[in-house]
């Protein structure tokens, strides 16, 4: 799947990251049982960012880590 592919590829980890940051500045300024549920979420989000996985690849029959996903055939 082309979405697993660029969620797993440097710039779909980049985008994973910076919006767990978002989620992470939301969730401190929310506070309260809301922020602690946002601040799992963005924790997850930047740590499967830096690790390079994907959780919900391998529903999809693909692999979780990125370095193992299949590389698109290059068009000629």
């Amino acid at each position: 799947m082309a979405f697993l592919r660029f969620m797993n590829s440097r710039p779909g980890r980049v985008i994973r990251a910076v919006a767990g940051g978002t989620v992470l500045a939301i969730a401190i300024l929310v506070g309260g049982g809301l922020g602690v549920a946002l601040g799992v979420l963005a924790v997850m989000l930047i740590g499967t960012a830096v690790l390079g996985i994907c959780p919900i690849s391998p529903f999809f029959g693909q692999p979780m880590r990125a370095c193992a996903m299949p590389r698109a055939p290059r068009r000629a």
